[in-house]
């Protein structure tokens, strides 16, 4: 109905520089612009009477307002809310839980986005929840908080450092300041499989979304949001070419900031050849740079991609083995051509099919942001998190590896001065080892742990060491018993220390062996 108001002329949108918009619709926000004229006014509310008629909803005066320009005069704008029966602001704040102006203080326009994630902090109870449980928040809710600001605005780094510590601080001691973080924020982002916990690094999240709002812009040349933007920023150019220009707003500037990672991960995929040259565009399905990494020997340097085609739909084999080097000339024959009747175009790399996707931009933004370096991997990670304990036990292991315990060796490492020894034999130094197979007690544990003898031996001096040398020599179900009862030493441990409580061999292996089994039940019944 406001598209036909506004196609008959009874109507007439807001423009500057882009095409005149009317309208902005949304689940839970709706934006309505048009000139302070009392005909325009009463054609908005005989289309908002006829919506309240054929949906049987009915429009929320008290929580709706007008905002008027300020070359309205005032006896105008009085006249006109006396039609409308709406309030007078000067300006909306918000819309759809983003800020609508920015002001100077980034921070301060982001302040919710905290208080929203410390309010959920504070509303789960900590003490009954397990690091394995705090893990699982901090990926499916706390760090969903800010994706939908993220993909409008770049927040300022000081501010993602303060969510990064806020998460940390979350992880490590239910939200309490001023503890220990075991491990970097940074490591913990990394993939499980390289021996993080496989949460995301906020700054190239942020990065990510912008990057998914610039290749719909680039590339969704008939959207709305391509139309207002491309009007406005770069009428005479591509989203790619664009400059970012003077007084620029803060959404189109961060959109700007996230080109190129946009353009670190785009390429040509050849069809007919004719619109890509062969110098200077990348169009070799070769990452980083997707160019040649030697000109060609006699070939003009304007010349397409088309002439290294021969007739027959196909390369022209001999030429491109004459003009390139071997590793040009390999990468350039190995591209499968469609056809002549197809065009080239511009693919996402990274994605199936061509298609932009906010995970592969995200771990491009990481790899740039790491100057390109290879991922370490080293050894895999999975005899741990694919044991079928249960998440606090694969934790707990994880923790044992990366010598992010509170033993007291690494306790004075942070300068916190504690007495050193065993609980159970104080004159012995306490590490981690010591605690879950080399005392006297932990040996008896695994002595009626029913486990094999050898099995479970250390003749190593590094936990990864002896964990994967075990994990070798036991099955999928004995593995999983091994760890859980690892896991209960360390809770006998604790115990002994902060109670005063102290348990049987015979205590330890039966508390893993519950555990253990109630992990299996969930897993068969669900």
């Amino acid at each position: 109905m406001i598209r036909k108001a506004e196609r008959d002329g009874l109507i007439q949108g807001v423009e500057r520089t882009a095409p005149p918009i009317s309208h902005l619709l949304f689940a839970d926000d709706t934006l309505i612009y048009c000139h302070a004229l009392a005909d325009a006014i009463h054609c908005i509310q005989h289309i908002l009477l006829a919506f309240e008629k054929a949906s049987s909803l009915m429009i929320n005066l008290r929580k709706s307002a007008v905002v008027f320009s300020r070359n309205v005069e005032v006896r105008l704008q009085q006249d006109l809310v006396g039609i409308l029966g709406v309030e007078v602001v000067p300006k909306h704040d918000k819309c759809l839980g983003l800020p609508m102006v920015s002001g100077r203080s980034k921070k301060e326009l982001f302040a919710s986005i905290k208080d929203r994630m410390w309010s959920k902090i504070q509303s789960w109870s900590t003490k009954h929840l397990s690091q394995a449980g705090r893990a699982v928040l901090i990926k499916m809710v706390l760090q969903t908080i800010p994706s939908y600001a993220m993909s409008c605005f770049q927040m300022p780094d000081s501010f993602i450092r303060e969510l990064e510590s806020a998460l940390a601080d979350f992880l490590w001691h239910g939200g309490e300041a001023s503890k220990i973080h075991w491990k970097a924020w940074s490591k913990l982002c990394k993939p499980r499989k390289e021996g993080g916990l496989g949460f995301r690094l906020l700054k190239e999240h942020n990065l990510a979304l912008l990057a998914k709002q610039a290749w719909r812009i680039a590339f969704h040349t008939g959207s709305s949001l391509h139309n207002v933007i491309s009007h406005r920023y770069f009428p005479g150019s591509t989203f790619l070419e664009a400059r970012l220009g003077s007084r620029p707003s803060y959404t189109w500037w961060s959109i700007w900031n996230a080109r190129d990672l946009l353009a670190a991960g785009i390429r040509w995929k050849i069809g007919n050849g004719r619109c890509v040259p062969i110098l200077g565009q990348p169009w070799l399905p070769r990452p980083r740079t997707f160019q040649l990494q030697q000109a060609p020997v006699s070939l003009p340097s304007d010349c397409k991609v088309s002439a290294l085609m021969s007739p027959a739909d196909g390369w022209n084999e001999a030429l491109i083995r004459a003009e390139f080097c071997s590793d040009d000339a390999v990468c350039i024959l190995d591209i499968k051509l469609p056809g002549a009747d197809s065009r080239d175009e511009l693919v996402w790399h990274y994605g199936s099919n061509g298609s932009f996707s906010v995970n592969s931009a995200y771990s491009l933004a990481v790899e740039l942001n790491n100057d390109g370096a290879c991922s370490q991997t080293g050894a895999s990670w999975s005899y741990i998190w694919n044991s079928k304990a249960i998440p606090k036990v694969m934790l707990f292991g994880w923790r044992c590896v990366q010598e992010a315990l509170p033993m007291s060796v690494n306790l004075r490492r942070k300068g916190i001065p504690v007495a050193d020894g065993c609980v159970h034999y104080s004159e012995t130094q306490e590490d981690i080892l010591h605690v879950l197979v080399l005392c006297c007690f932990a040996r008896l544990v695994w002595a009626v742990s029913g486990l094999p003898g050898d099995a479970v031996r250390c003749p190593t001096t590094s936990v990864e060491g002896w964990f994967r040398r075990t994990h070798g020599n036991l099955s999928r179900s004995e593995w999983k018993l091994f760890l859980s009862i690892c896991w209960a030493l360390w809770r006998a441990r604790n115990s002994c220390i902060f109670d005063g409580k102290r348990f049987e061999a015979h205590e330890i292996v039966g508390l893993a062996r519950r555990i253990g089994g109630d992990c299996a039940d969930v897993l068969m019944h669900g």
